[in-house]
């Protein structure tokens, strides 16, 4: 298991890592349409579309990450649960639902990737396929990050920075 767990952290860190520098592109090219706006009075057409699309794909990228380091938004009331069997059953079924929401994005975006193939998007003229394969490939890494969550949780340790044994909530 210490292996899945080096594994689902490398993964971890090069989503991250990625996303680290989608952020960056976003924010300069925002910073660089502000000005062209504004202080050069010739806006520049396509940063908007580049800006949306590469959110999605900030968005998509982070997701997995976020359940394995347990930093998404929790119910915190669960926590107060003291029966640790109680707990990691718990943890398991969350894992699961969310790893059938996963699954079931992913299954509805495979078709909607293959009939956007033919679309392009209005003012980059970039395949619609390219900003939606964001949603499959962000959802398969969430079905991977919480099948692979689920495997852990019979260790103990679930989450990324799990080192004193508790499972935590999810």
């Amino acid at each position: 298991m210490d292996g899945l767990r080096r594994g689902l952290t490398r993964l971890s860190d090069l989503c991250e890592g990625a996303g680290a520098v989608i952020l960056s592109v976003i924010i300069v090219l925002n910073a660089v349409a502000v000005f062209a706006r504004y202080v050069l009075v010739d806006p520049i057409g396509w940063s908007e579309e580049l800006m949306r699309f590469s959110l999605a794909w900030l968005t998509y990228l982070a997701v997995g990450p976020c359940l394995f380091r347990n930093e998404h938004m929790a119910m915190e009331t669960l926590d107060v649960i003291r029966n640790e069997a109680v707990k990691r059953m718990l943890l398991r079924f969350i894992l699961a639902v969310t790893a059938l929401f996963a699954g079931t994005i992913l299954w509805f975006a495979v078709p909607l990737l293959q009939r956007n193939w033919n679309q392009f998007t209005p003012v980059m003229e970039i395949r619609t396929f390219w900003p939606y394969l964001s949603v499959a490939l962000g959802c398969g890494l969430l079905l991977l990050f919480a099948l692979a969550m689920i495997a852990l949780s019979f260790t103990g340790r679930v989450h990324r920075d799990d080192d004193d044994g508790h499972a935590g909530a999810a």
